[in-house]
């Protein structure tokens, strides 16, 4: 009941309201002689009321969002729920987007051209990849009694380690030791991945055992690390413009160290394992679900030998890798985890890595000079880094609104094909920008910059990502719950590796210049045909995939207790709690 309303239908009598029983009432208005005195002290409580009001109505409006996350509170617990915040605000949202976007103006800056750049990133994202690995330590390894607790506080360890590195490193050194900067780009994501991945792996966890909450728990997640993406957005592009990319770094070390409080304290629901088997290897454990710990293992060291041939190696040699590499782990898959867990961990890989990461070209191209790119868009990152990344921001949050109203009634399949279909038409944005066209129809680049790659393709990204999370918490085993997730979920990052080490290769066949202080060379008249290859052509042939690799169920069912995948690669019941 709210505080406007009454426990009896009938209105009071007005004029006995805040009269106590028994008070004979006040004499009327015409009764009372007008006051000899100044009223105007009391004229300020029509203000006060309206302030009142106001204040009601404001708390009124806020209500939706106080009981979606007092239910989540009931169901997952308060300081579950602060943690969460910790890592999905600070740490993936704050810290990670920082890393993520300040990289073209450090690249920049540094002079360093559009390969080493993305060559970079591959190193870079390379924890992301290798979180079945990092799954598999965690969950047959406890430290102290903990699966999570202390690895958690080892990768802030390696966070701020990283950080420091790339706060403190001169720029001479960067450009001489460019493996030097990956790999301090590369010990920062291992806390963004690690603890991201022990989060995920504990509410995905706990969702199986509440399944009438598991969109909540995933928009509540998703919806931190959308505001804390849009906080660092708002400022990367001004500091890059203004002052330079190295306070950044600074900037990301409070959002590492952040996150030590609450994982000391424990906040992460977990129970403690009693000495003398705290700090031993859970051979029952690693017995039951040895195949999804190789899986794990294998997959994560399949990465990091990526990320080591990526800084060492040519383009060439980074795509042949990748390829003999993902057809091995697959056929592994195949042999070690159920035909659901295979096939969907192959669709992610594939779906993934055949949208082809070029941000080397397109990166470069929007942003460089007019003496590069003459009546280009000639975007300052100010633009580029934060004005089209807060209506990206802005675009995901509304990608989480339309998930949980629209999508969660879809199935699997409609899901995905869907947003891959729309994801690829959004891209043509970009070829209308390259070829000039938007210029003779009256549409300005920056209009339709921020209608295409800013706004539409962040908004179908988060639309394809939501239902895979679901998906991947359908598949996970209850054994291993976080060693089950994180294998699936590095097959995707692996899936992004992959792509930018194609995107690498494809870079380079396509004769794309992006200059660099040895050489100012710029050349991108082939870029329309690469963003064809890259962005249409080869993401379209992931649309038959869905219908061969995806189980067709439901995201959200009606009636779990008659819901029944109806597919070959269905997910065996036995396994999942399903969604309701």
């Amino acid at each position: 009941m709210s505080s406007d309303e009454t426990e009896s239908p009938s209105a009071p009598d007005p004029e006995l309201v805040g009269t106590p029983r028994g008070t004979p009432p006040l004499p009327s208005a015409d009764s009372v002689p007008s006051p000899a005195f100044d009223t105007t002290a009391t004229s300020h409580l029509p203000r006060r009321d309206s302030k009142l009001r106001l204040l009601k109505h404001g708390w009124s409006f806020g209500t939706p969002g106080r009981s979606f996350y007092q239910k989540l509170e009931d169901q997952y617990g308060r300081d579950f729920l602060r943690i969460l915040a910790s890592i999905h605000f600070g740490v993936k949202g704050v810290m990670y987007h920082y890393l993520k976007t300040v990289q073209l103006p450090y690249f920049r800056e540094l002079k360093l051209d559009g390969v080493q750049y993305q060559t970079n990133m591959t190193i870079s994202w390379t924890p992301w990849a290798m979180k079945g690995l990092f799954g598999a330590l965690t969950d047959i390894l406890p430290i102290g009694g903990y699966h999570g607790k202390w690895y958690m506080f080892i990768s802030n360890i390696f966070g701020v380690i990283g950080l420091l590195g790339l706060a403190t490193m001169s720029h001479d050194s960067a450009k001489r030791h460019v493996w030097a900067v990956g790999a301090f780009f590369f010990f920062s994501q291992i806390q963004c991945a690690l603890q991201d991945m022990l989060t995920d792996g504990k509410y995905t966890e706990m969702m199986a055992l509440r399944p009438d909450h598991g969109p909540e728990i995933v928009t509540y997640v998703w919806g931190l690390a959308t505001c804390g993406v849009i906080i660092a957005s708002a400022s990367v592009g001004p500091i890059s413009d203004n002052v330079g990319p190295d306070l950044v770094f600074w900037l990301c070390l409070p959002m590492s160290l952040q996150s030590v409080y609450p994982v000391l304290k424990g906040w992460l629901p977990e129970e403690r394992i009693p000495p003398p088997h705290g700090s031993r290897i859970q051979v029952a454990k690693l017995r039951a679900e040895w195949k999804t710990f190789l899986m794990g293992a294998i997959s994560g060291v399949a990465a990091l030998g990526l990320a080591i041939v990526g800084a060492f190696s040519s383009p060439m040699v980074q795509l042949i890798y990748s390829a003999i590499v993902a057809i091995i782990v697959s056929v592994i898959a195949f042999a070690l985890l159920s035909s659901a867990q295979a096939a969907s961990k192959l669709y992610f890989f594939l779906s993934v890595a055949l949208y082809v990461q070029i941000p080397g070209a397109i990166d470069f191209w929007y942003t460089a000079g007019p003496s590069c790119v003459p009546n280009g868009p000639n975007f300052d990152f100010t633009y580029y880094q934060t004005v089209s990344q807060l209506v990206g921001a802005l675009a995901s949050a509304l990608a989480l609104l339309i998930f949980q109203t629209v999508i969660t009634k879809w199935r699997f399949r409609s899901a995905f094909w869907i947003t891959t279909l729309v994801r690829i038409m959004v891209s043509c944005v970009d070829l209308i920008i390259i070829e000039r066209v938007n210029l003779k129809i009256g549409l300005p680049d920056k209009a339709a910059f921020i209608l295409g790659d800013a706004m539409l393709l962040n908004l179908t990204q988060m639309l394809d990502l939501m239902p895979a999370i679901l998906l991947l918490s359908k598949l996970t085993s209850p054994l291993a719950a976080t060693t089950s997730y994180a294998v699936l979920q590095s097959f995707m990052n692996f899936g992004m590796n992959a792509s930018r080490a194609f995107g690498v290769w494809l870079i380079e066949a396509f004769a794309i210049q992006t200059g660099n202080e040895a050489d100012s060379t710029c050349n991108f008249r082939n870029l329309t045909y690469l963003v064809l290859v890259a962005h249409i052509i080869l993401p379209a042939t992931a649309i038959p995939l869905v219908f061969i690799l995806i189980p067709d169920m439901p995201i959200r069912s009606p009636d779990s207790a008659t819901t029944q995948p109806d597919s070959a690669t269905a997910v065996d019941p036995n396994w999942i709690d399903p969604i309701v």
